[in-house]
């Protein structure tokens, strides 16, 4: 498995999803996602069925380029990433969607439209991160 945080990881990830008929029944997904992780970020295109583009970005080029950033210490996202490892997927108190709430994962966006993409293609995106239990 590649080492997490790296772009090879967000690479594997692509891999993964883009020959996952499952995330194809998702539906389309059409976003910029940022993934801050530490003092690192990535930016993961999803374009239509697919994830077209991974790329690790400043934090301030990724909040320009991004239509959202999922923002969370780096130990905070490894413990997500172990809990899906271990799990097959996400248990209940380490999905985007938990984490987000309470604010442990900060939801950045720059207008309404991001914000309402990161709902919109949450599935979509939870199933790319549990596609990190295939890697191990």
């Amino acid at each position: 498995m590649p080492n997490f945080p790296s772009l090879e990881w967000f690479k594997s990830l692509r891999e993964l999803v883009n020959r996952d008929e499952r995330f194809h029944k998702l539906g389309t997904c059409e976003a910029r996602a940022g993934f801050k992780i530490g003092d690192r970020c990535f930016e993961v295109v999803f374009d239509a069925f697919k994830v077209d583009e991974v790329r690790e970005l400043s934090p301030n080029d990724a909040e320009k380029s991004a239509d959202f950033v999922l923002d969370m210490d780096e130990a905070g996202w490894k413990e997500m990433v172990q809990n899906i490892v271990a799990n097959g997927g996400a248990d209940p108190q380490h999905t985007l969607n938990t984490l987000v709430f309470p604010g442990k994962l900060k939801l950045r966006y720059r207008d309404a439209f991001g914000m309402d993409k990161f709902y919109l293609y949450n599935q979509s995106l939870q199933h790319f991160l549990n596609s990190a239990a295939q890697l191990a």
